[in-house]
């Protein structure tokens, strides 16, 4: 398993921790798994023997330990992880937990180096990158930022800067085919970075766009709809939402992400092409 969609799906029938081991989204330092020990789940973990757990840097520590509390009952063996060997695989010079409205001390703290798990773990060093031994010179560069050691400014390899140094620089030199998207992606850190460079990539693709709007109405029973304005409402601009208007183009790509059913993890996960949704069945829409 891991701890995000992304890294669950290069692992060999992989799963999220959450999806895998029921772990509640909301956390604190006293949580623990919705599992029950007369449960399936409850009864294979008594057999476990071990737990393959990727990108743990990237989780909140209380997730971790409410896996810890959880096993040791289930298992009733009071030890870490209630006896089961759980392999955590990461790299701390990558992404942290992230938490909202926090800073570097908060983010820091919220990780799994400050748990009590830690301290128990016998750590291993992976010391060679097998993606980068053909580019010593970049592996050199990544783990110089990784260690702090280029200070506060970076100065990047004239091979990394997009031409023109600009965003639309940017998009000509990863998206050489004006029509065809589907091998490259450009990631931001931020949500508008994002809307922004979607905004320009929709703007180059041939044909007209198509406005999709989002449910822009508020409950009827609700008595404090009259609080809410419409226009307010779409104005918003939510985590893990797309914007109330969205602009899309024929031969544009989407990802749609729903799980269906949470007790059966079934999970509608594919990619289509905006002008071809013919090709999906009517039971997957």
């Amino acid at each position: 398993m891991a701890t995000s969609g992304i890294a669950a799906c290069l692992l060999n029938e992989g799963r999220t921790a959450h999806s895998a081991l029921a772990i509640p989204l909301q956390l604190h330092d006293a949580s623990i798994c919705n599992i029950s020990a007369q449960s399936t789940l409850g009864q294979s973990l008594r057999e476990v023997q071990l737990i393959v757990l990727d990108e743990a840097c990237a989780g909140h520590r209380f997730m971790f330990e409410a896996i810890d509390r959880s096993l040791r009952d289930i298992r009733n063996i009071d030890s870490p992880n209630g006896g089961i060997v759980v392999l955590y695989g990461g790299d701390f010079c990558q992404t942290l937990p992230v938490v909202v409205r926090g800073g570097r001390k908060q983010t820091v703290q919220a990780c799994l180096r400050h748990s009590y798990l830690f301290l128990l773990m016998q750590h291993f060093h992976l010391t060679t990158n097998m993606r980068l031994q053909s580019q010593p010179d970049f592996q050199r560069f990544l783990l110089d930022i990784g260690e702090d050691k280029t200070g506060p400014k970076i100065d990047l390899p004239l091979g990394l800067v997009a031409p023109g140094n600009s965003l639309d620089g940017l998009i000509d030199a990863i998206f050489d085919d004006p029509v065809d998207f589907s091998e490259c992606v450009i990631l931001a850190v931020r949500n508008d970075d994002a809307q922004e460079i979607n905004r320009k990539i929709t703007d180059r693709i041939p044909g007209d766009v198509h406005q999709c709007f989002s449910a822009d109405f508020v409950h009827e029973n609700d008595e404090h709809a009259h609080h809410y304005p419409v226009e307010f409402l779409n104005s918003l601009q939510l985590r893990g939402l797309p914007p109330h208007q969205l602009s899309l183009k024929c031969g544009q790509y989407l990802m749609l992400l729903r799980n269906l059913n949470l007790a059966k993890d079934v999970q509608v996960d594919f990619a289509i092409r905006i002008g071809e949704t013919q090709n999906i069945k009517p039971s997957d829409r």
